[in-house]
């Protein structure tokens, strides 16, 4: 049990919770085979539907995060196609409603860790799945089963996908500037680099760093720095173009990635950011080519900003 523990405990979390989908599925597979509500349940059909979903949630335990992504894609269409054979051959509403609940976490599971584009489908599917299943299954009262299942379903891709997008936008934002933080930087930067690579402009990223920010604080206090800080962010996300990227990278340095920009071009964004506000900075400035890593442009811009640094001494 100790070993089964800590590789729970080490899973990651897409894992985990499609590992629990698996769980639940094949618990509502296993007690509709175990205690049947009629003679003519489909009892083998429900312990063979029991033995995939356990099947998968020990596989998942054992192979973690080595799970092929085509897998994890199996599965879930799996856990989807399943649900709606349970519902199918429910002998009683309270059937359907149990194998509706798999479907329920089927849609938590792909809300959380897919696009919301991606969950939406997933949630179309899930509801042409029980569409199908209420009408091969005919109870009294399944036009309410339906609506009960697949509102809910709906509800959790409105309710969980806005949490998820609130809570996506509050990791990768800086809680002073409202810029990007770094993590949200640089994967915004991916994202702009991945269309780099389709259209052959690649963009030109700055490293800005401020010229006597230490002096402010030491002089005025850190609620003075914080003010200039909020008012280069206020001042500089004026001056740039729709999607043109601001982080901060970390105390008064920032970083600016420009899609799609030539360096000379990039010159001319840099004097109106320049001019945006009267407080002082020194930039290092660099195209990116698509093939190479961040950092290592990163480390470029930070090469020229010391010796632009260097040569105004």
């Amino acid at each position: 049990m100790g070993i089964l523990r800590a590789r729970w405990r080490s899973l990651p979390i897409a894992i985990a919770t499609l590992m629990v989908m698996d769980v639940a599925a094949g618990t509502v597979a296993l007690l509709g085979g175990i205690d049947p509500v009629s003679e003519d349940a489909p009892i083998a059909v429900d312990f063979g539907l029991a033995a995939l979903a356990f099947g998968f949630a020990l596989l998942l335990l054992l192979l973690g995060a080595r799970m092929p992504k085509w897998a994890l894609l199996g599965n879930t269409i799996v856990a989807i196609v399943a649900a709606s054979a349970m519902i199918a051959g429910a002998r009683s509403p309270g059937g359907e409603l149990l194998a509706g609940f798999v479907l329920t976490w089927v849609t938590v599971y792909v809300t959380l860790h897919h696009s919301r584009r991606n969950a939406r489908l997933w949630a179309t599917a899930a509801t042409a799945g029980v569409t199908i299943g209420v009408l091969i299954a005919r109870h009294d009262g399944g036009v309410t089963i339906w609506f009960v299942i697949t509102a809910t379903i709906w509800l959790v891709v409105s309710v969980v996908g806005g949490l998820v997008k609130r809570l996506h936008a509050q990791a990768e934002t800086d809680a002073l500037t409202g810029t990007l933080n770094r993590a949200g930087f640089e994967r915004a930067a991916r994202r702009e680099q991945a269309i780099a690579r389709r259209t052959g402009t690649p963009p030109t990223l700055v490293l800005i760093d401020l010229d006597g920010f230490k002096a402010v604080n030491d002089r005025d206090g850190h609620a003075a720095g914080d003010r200039v800080l909020i008012e280069l962010a206020d001042a500089w996300r004026s001056a740039l173009r729709p999607g043109d990227l601001l982080g901060r990278h970390g105390g008064d340095e920032f970083v600016v990635l420009l899609p799609a920009t030539a360096p000379r071009d990039a010159t001319a964004i840099v004097a109106r950011l320049a001019a945006a506000h009267d407080f002082a900075w020194t930039h290092g400035l660099e195209p990116w080519p698509a093939d190479e890593p961040l950092q290592a442009c990163m480390a470029r811009a930070d090469r020229r900003l010391y010796d632009a640094k260097a040569a105004a001494v």
